[in-house]
């Protein structure tokens, strides 16, 4: 069964309390809200400027979609499939339309397939939002903070369901919430009306995956490899290439 910490977190009301977890705060709040236009922007690699190398160059930039990491979100998925082989698996054959530039093809295997079997023999099922990397997470906790590409809640760094390939949102979820949910998914109901979670699954370890692929590629700054996130996780992930690391990268 999944850990309940990343889904009980979006549960407690919005001013209910900060936290501290290895020293950085954490914002508890309930669901979350990317607002009209977050993460449905276009995008096409053309579109990139030259202050937009790095990851905080994204998120400082007036593009407003995280499809513009797509390289370094990728590079981290393959290391989660490393930490545990097989654990995600594509969805862009189930019967689904992703309408967001930025949805990476992937959720964990078991919810993978219950999205095929809910969607057979229907029309498509639009989905904007699947898993997320680490690095996704914080472009989007990072605007949330500084009021920037209208996104009005989200969650911190390592506790969104998102980044375990564990949910869903669909702009449809009037007309699916009853097939979804025979299927296994549970709706998050009010609070978050588009957001669908699997009933279970596995700690996808995205931080740890991000803290591995930075060591490979920065011997000479490596940080802990220990799956929390903190102020140094952080620090690395700004200054991330938003391509990803040049090289094949390989399990290790």
């Amino acid at each position: 069964m999944m850990s309940r910490g990343k889904f009980l977190w979006t549960l407690v009301p919005a001013a209910a309390l900060l936290v501290h977890c290895g020293g950085v705060e954490l914002e508890d709040i309930e669901g979350e809200d990317l607002g009209p236009y977050a993460e449905r922007m276009p995008w096409a690699e053309f579109m990139a400027t030259s202050s937009m190398g790095t990851v905080a160059g994204v998120a400082e930039s007036t593009a407003c979609t995280t499809a513009a990491i797509r390289g370094l979100s990728d590079q981290i998925v393959a290391e989660m499939n490393c930490i545990r082989p097989g654990l995600m698996s594509r969805i862009d054959g189930a019967n689904i339309s992703l309408t967001s530039a930025a949805a990476l093809p992937y959720l964990q295997a078991p919810a993978a397939r219950a999205l095929a079997e809910a969607t057979r023999g229907r029309s498509p099922l639009p989905i904007n939002s699947t898993l997320r990397s680490v690095a996704q997470q914080w472009i989007l906790y990072f605007w949330y903070r500084t009021g920037r590409c209208g996104v009005r809640l989200a969650a911190p760094p390592g506790r969104s369901n998102h980044e375990d390939g564990l949910a869903i949102d669909t702009s449809a979820y009037a007309s699916w919430k009853s097939t979804l949910e025979r299927h296994g998914f549970r709706w998050f109901g009010s609070g978050d009306p588009v957001h669908f979670d699997y009933h279970s699954g596995v700690d996808a370890r995205g931080v740890l995956a991000f803290q591995r692929l930075w060591n490979r590629n920065n011997p000479g700054d490596r940080i802990a490899a220990d799956g929390i996130y903190g102020p140094q996780t952080e620090a690395r992930i700004r200054r991330s290439p938003r391509t990803g690391f040049p090289g094949r990268q390989s399990c290790q």
